[in-house]
């Protein structure tokens, strides 16, 4: 299932885990030489602005503002869209977009008499490989008014006590973003020539809150049963249909699996078993036939038990599913924060020999 969408919380990336810290990029405040449009439903039907901004390690983000010059209106909701590979009048590739509901916090910035406010809001997660991304925020207004992203030459201008981080990632300053408007008659059109002047704008990329949550991707894996045909940990990484493919083997007895993983982490977050909530995403496909004749079960390790405790089980589907399960409980090894999860798939009658399990994705999420 290729949906990024589901896609930063995250700046403390490691095979481990993924923390959700506050900033992974911002690229400096509004410097007061003006702004680009970028808007919805105002005085202009459309117009995006995007800046780019790196990503050193596979990362999962959830969160998106940047500073922008209204005039008099205060947006409720933003669309944004995340794109790779773009260039001068080449969009490249659409990774995530989406509209989202938005806080609006004043700045104690002015520029050219437009009071600047910073619009930030939370996406569902989006996962990005490593490599260069161009992010724009539109806010979608009420059919009037005007909004301009803050232009930024990468600095930190204050005032004290302003919303905004300090100046984190990169890159920092390179002009390299680009504005898309069939109302003002631009596409994918450098800021540098659509307005006469080489500049980054204010937009950021991270976490909007103090809230302690966790995500972890897989850090190791190991096949419990069957033959591995295609695929490693880094296909478990990310909803991006490059798939662990597991061969099916004949159990010996009849309660063992045909196929079976175990897949491991660490939160780099120590959690509260009794106050906080443990969600685990598995998206799986099975190539058995019929899949009505195959269960699949999805367990989590007890730490504390000592035993594993069965979490879903349901039919598998041909194509991608994703399976979603929230438990309170002791899977949290101590001292070494590890959360154990295994996935198996037991033939109860199919009629292909050569079948396989296979895992397109494995999160953890660990929430208040």
């Amino acid at each position: 299932m290729r949906n990024l969408s589901v896609a930063a919380l995250i700046s403390a990336l490691s095979l481990a885990g993924i923390a959700v810290a506050d900033v992974i990029f911002y690229g400096g405040d509004a410097d007061g030489t003006g702004g680009v449009a970028s808007e919805r439903n105002t005085g202009v039907d459309d117009a995006r602005t995007y800046d780019d901004f790196d990503v050193a390690k596979p990362t999962v983000i959830q969160g998106v503002w940047g500073n922008f010059l209204l005039d008099n209106w205060v947006p409720k909701v933003a669309y944004y869209e995340i794109r790779s590979n773009v260039s001068q009048h080449n969009g490249g590739t659409l990774v995530a977009n989406g509209q989202i509901n938005v806080n609006v916090i004043e700045t104690g910035r002015t520029v050219f008499n437009f009071p600047e406010r910073q619009v930030r809001g939370q996406t569902p997660p989006i996962f990005l490989q490593s490599g260069r991304y161009w992010l724009t925020i539109a806010p979608v207004g009420f059919g009037f008014g005007r909004s301009f992203v803050s232009e930024s030459s990468g600095t930190d201008e204050g005032p004290a006590g302003d919303p905004n981080p300090p100046i984190t990632g990169g890159p920092i300053g390179d002009g390299n973003g680009f504005i898309d408007s069939k109302t003002l008659g631009f596409n994918f059109e450098t800021i540098d020539n659509a307005i006469g002047e080489d500049t980054d704008v204010s937009l950021g990329v991270g976490v909007l809150t103090s809230v302690a949550r966790t995500y972890s991707l897989a850090d190791t894996f190991s096949v419990t049963r069957g033959q591995p045909q295609n695929g490693g940990l880094y296909e478990l990484w990310g909803p991006d249909d490059k798939r662990l493919v597991v061969q099916q083997r004949r159990p010996v007895n009849a309660a063992g699996a045909s196929v079976q993983v175990v897949s491991e982490t660490a939160t780099p977050v120590p959690p509260n078993p009794n106050g906080n909530s443990l969600t685990l995403t598995f998206e799986t496909r099975c190539t058995a036939f019929p899949t009505s004749n195959i269960l699949e079960r999805i367990e989590v390790y007890d730490f504390q038990a000592q035993a594993w405790t069965v979490v879903s089980e349901q039919n598998p589907s041909a194509s991608d599913i994703r399976t979603v399960v929230t438990r309170i409980g002791h899977f949290v090894e101590p001292v070494t924060n590890k959360l154990r999860a295994r996935i198996s798939w037991f033939d109860r009658g199919a009629i292909n020999l050569n079948w396989s399990g296979q895992i397109d994705w494995i999160l953890w999420d660990i929430s208040p």
